[in-house]
């Protein structure tokens, strides 16, 4: 974690009426995470008017936030999260865009930069018609914890 250029966020609040994350033996599954910093989506398609820089740039802090849920989870000490065990990435795409795993490598990059250690995780991207708060992306996950 040296050569990590990353750093995690202040955890933005639940949306809902559920838990960001839930520990169950030495797992610990984090609840979807929006691209929200400060309070608000960042890199709005409405504002970029390109979606493939609003994608990565939003994949980036959803990520962040995701990795943040978990470390929260152990006491904010992210030495005690082994590896990240699988992600799933949902992305509203236009019509004809079918390059979602080129997308999703980006927060794969994110988690091999926190986890050099781990042998990668499982990952599944899925393309959506929509998601909360105007947001292009959203990420869950589940971390093996030490």
């Amino acid at each position: 974690m040296n050569n990590n250029p990353y750093t995690l966020p202040k955890l933005p609040k639940p949306l809902g009426i559920y838990s960001p994350f839930r520990k169950v033996n030495n797992q610990v599954y984090i609840s979807g995470q929006l691209p929200i910093s400060d309070g608000k989506i960042v890199a709005d398609i409405k504002d970029t008017n390109d979606f493939i820089f609003s994608a990565e740039k939003q994949l980036e802090v959803a990520t962040l936030n995701l990795i943040a849920q978990a470390a929260s989870a152990v006491n904010s000490e992210i030495k005690n999260i082994k590896s990240c065990i699988r992600i799933n990435i949902y992305i509203v795409c236009p019509n004809n865009f079918t390059d979602h795993s080129s997308l999703a490598n980006t927060s794969s990059g994110i988690l091999n930069n926190f986890f050099p250690e781990a042998d990668g995780h499982a990952r599944t991207t899925i393309g959506v018609h929509s998601l909360p708060l105007g947001s292009l992306v959203e990420v869950d996950g589940i971390f093996e914890m030490i």
